[in-house]
C-alpha cells in the first residue's frame, strides 16, 4: 500500500475499517494477507472516493 492510501485509511479510523479497533499495521497486514487492492473512484457525475475490495470489474454498456 503506498503512502497516499496509507494517509487516506489513517484519516478514516473509526469510519468502516474492514477490522474493528486495530493498529495501523494490524489493518495494513489484513489488507495485504487477504489480498485487498485500493480503488479510487473518479466520476463525472460527482461521484468520487475510493473503496476496498478483493477484486472488482469495470462493466460497460
Amino acid at each position: 500500500m503506498d503512502k497516499d492510501h496509507r494517509e487516506e485509511l489513517i484519516k478514516k479510523k473509526g469510519y468502516c475499517w474492514p477490522i474493528n479497533d486495530q493498529t495501523e499495521e494490524e489493518l495494513t497486514d489484513f489488507l495485504a494477507e487477504n489480498k485487498y487492492t485500493y480503488i479510487r473512484i473518479n466520476s463525472s457525475y460527482g461521484m468520487s472516493g475510493w473503496i476496498l475490495a478483493k477484486s472488482y470489474e469495470i462493466c460497460g454498456k
